[in-house]
């Protein structure tokens, strides 16, 4: 429950509930599914969860209508690295960092530009070569295809993966193949499930 914000500053009243109501639900589970090991071994040791119960199944991208392979594959190499921020919270989504491997590749001579969607950066945060989009509503069917085009386009995919406790995040960009950008963490061992999951949609 700190695992988002550290410094949430809970009462420790309300942090006892809040284990009391997860260990209570876990033990009367049938069977427990989590997306990542991570969570079934937190399940496992810190909810003393019977691990027959517990199961991992690595789950695929929300895309209603993913593209075939034959839009995938097509796809050519542009004349500037295209970077793509998605996440509604710019601060633990990593938004701070994309930003500066943007300003990093520019440094370096290299033409890139950032497009983030799904949240507005703080006001210092702002650069020629940088595209913001507040929101995009997958259930709107032009926000939609506006949102796939973009991870169509884009090289790059930034995430900050010290701050999420699941692959889910990985099913999106492997379902369109491409690169991603992200600090190594131990949590994300089965991320190749996911991908051969994502991959699987086609």
């Amino acid at each position: 429950m700190r695992y988002h914000r550290p410094d949430n500053h809970l009462l420790a009243r309300s942090v006892r509930q809040m284990h009391a109501v997860t260990d209570m639900g876990i033990s009367k589970a049938s069977a427990l599914i989590y997306s990542s090991t991570w969570a079934a071994q937190s399940a496992i040791k810190d909810y003393h969860a019977e691990p027959q119960k517990v199961h991992v199944v690595p789950m695929g991208a929300n895309f209603d209508d993913p593209p075939g392979r034959e839009i995938v594959w097509c796809k050519k190499k542009s004349a500037i690295c295209k970077l793509l921020f998605v996440g509604v919270d710019w601060l633990r989504k990593g938004g701070e960092i994309a930003f500066e491997t943007l300003l990093a590749l520019h440094h370096m001579g290299i033409p890139a530009e950032l497009v983030i969607c799904g949240c507005v950066p703080p006001k210092h945060f702002t650069h020629p070569n940088m595209k913001v989009i507040p929101y995009l509503d997958k259930n709107d069917p032009a926000q939609y295809n506006e949102m796939t085009q973009l991870y169509r386009e884009a090289d790059f995919y930034c995430y900050r993966l010290a701050m999420s406790v699941s692959v889910l995040c990985f099913a999106r960009p492997m379902l369109l193949v491409y690169q991603r950008l992200r600090p190594r963490r131990g949590v994300y061992q089965r991320w190749s499930e996911t991908v051969k999951m994502a991959l699987s949609c086609h």
